[in-house]
């Protein structure tokens, strides 16, 4: 049941800009703990302090990972595309499913939904 409060927030104020593509209600039902399921929320909201947002945001800082030197830190080089990430992710048996979605991404948030099926 929705409250007249929320009810009066979604008619007053447009909030469409900030609506992403994609069923993030699976998100939420993901069986792991709340707060790995806020980090992610996070992380495909693009809400992370990675270097090139920081740099965005004029924050003055080499946007290069600091674990290769050679690309750009963002959310998906830090999660799939840095030499290192990929190690982590080759020690589990989820390598292949990332390698996978990885290569048929448009982004990294359609990446994520995509593994989830939504």
């Amino acid at each position: 049941m929705r409250s007249a409060y929320y009810n009066l927030i979604e008619n007053v104020i447009d909030n469409n800009h900030l609506k992403v593509d994609g069923n993030w209600k699976k998100l939420w039902k993901l069986k792991v703990p709340n707060k790995v399921k806020i980090f992610l929320w996070r992380v495909l909201r693009g809400c992370l302090p990675v270097r090139a947002r920081l740099s965005s945001k004029g924050i003055q800082c080499d946007t290069k990972c600091p674990c290769c030197g050679e690309y750009e830190e963002n959310e998906w080089h830090c999660f799939v595309g840095c030499m290192q990430a990929q190690e982590v992710w080759m020690g589990t048996e989820y390598w292949q499913a990332v390698e996978k979605y990885n290569t048929n991404a448009m982004s990294f948030v359609s990446m994520f939904l995509n593994m989830l099926g939504a």
